[in-house]
């Protein structure tokens, strides 16, 4: 069954990661299970009522979420960033994730 699913947005969102390993052998550092990164998006939209009337929907039942519609509907309004670090610790198989 195709989907119904569209791009209503009035521009595109860009997003970008950057990670690094820097100590690669264990046996040349200590640091060699350390590794670190961000990641980012960027994206500036305007919303419209039609984008306003959109449905995310769930492959299983109904729908996911729908936005409010009506009178006073929601808007997508003005520029939206976001930053996320990340980083990583491991020695031998025992390892700390954030």
């Amino acid at each position: 069954m195709p989907s119904a699913n569209v791009d209503l947005k009035d521009d595109k969102e860009w997003a970008v990661r950057l990670f690094a390993h820097p100590f690669a052998d264990p046996a040349l550092c200590p640091a060699a299970g350390w590794a670190s990164g961000i990641a980012g998006t960027y994206t500036d939209q305007v919303g419209t009522a039609t984008a306003a009337a959109a449905v995310v929907p769930n492959a299983g039942a109904g729908d996911f979420f729908r936005y409010r519609a009506g009178s006073s509907p929601t808007l997508a309004d003005g520029e939206r960033t976001r930053l996320a670090p990340q980083f990583y610790y491991y020695v031998g198989s025992l390892g700390l994730l954030r």
